[in-house]
């Protein structure tokens, strides 16, 4: 588990839970516009978590945050909180009323520890295993973690080559979450 008390930047406090990659950064916040420094930011996780989510922070969190940030004015005297949740992906952002920066926390769920629960297939597959999901044709897969969701352990695995209805529903940095009856 990430013990999150050991990330420098971002916005605090972030909670304890499992996490497979975590990132935090301070950056500039000026007339509406972020400035990010390479020396003003961090991940904390192995290299292919943190990999899919710094792809989720590029592809989705900070679009969605610069349209937030136009949209309402957002100025950087403020104390609001912007959260975005997507699937095993969170993103939260504050001026922290500082007139000049934004702080910026984002995690990845999961573990790579494997659970106490139920498993639903036959042999667990083990973080850095391709696998193939049987289900809705993903295919290949890359195991990065676990999850317990309701007493049932699944793994969170980025998909290979998905098909491009699942990369234009979910975008192309998508994981997904797999129960061992899934895979084959």
């Amino acid at each position: 588990m990430i013990d999150t008390a050991k990330l420098r930047w971002g916005l605090r406090p972030v909670k304890q839970a499992d996490h497979l990659a975590v990132w935090g950064a301070r950056a500039t916040f000026a007339e509406g516009e972020l400035y990010f420094m390479p020396d003003r930011q961090e991940h904390i996780g192995d290299t292919v978590p943190v990999c899919a989510l710094t792809n989720w922070i590029n592809d989705t969190a900070l679009p969605a945050l610069k349209q937030h940030i136009k949209e309402t004015n957002w100025s950087n005297d403020s104390k609001e909180i912007f959260t975005l949740s997507d699937s095993l992906f969170t993103l939260k952002a504050s001026a922290n009323g500082s007139y000049g920066y934004m702080y910026l926390t984002a995690t990845l769920q999961g573990t790579d520890e494997l659970p106490t629960g139920k498993w639903s297939g036959k042999n667990i597959p083990k973080i850095g295993d391709t696998i193939s999901a049987k289900i809705n044709n993903l295919g290949k897969c890359y195991v990065l973690g676990y999850l317990l969701q309701d007493e049932w352990i699944s793994v969170i695995a980025k998909p290979l080559n998905p098909p491009e209805w699942f990369i234009k529903q979910n975008g192309k940095s998508a994981l997904a979450t797999l129960f061992g009856a899934e895979i084959e």
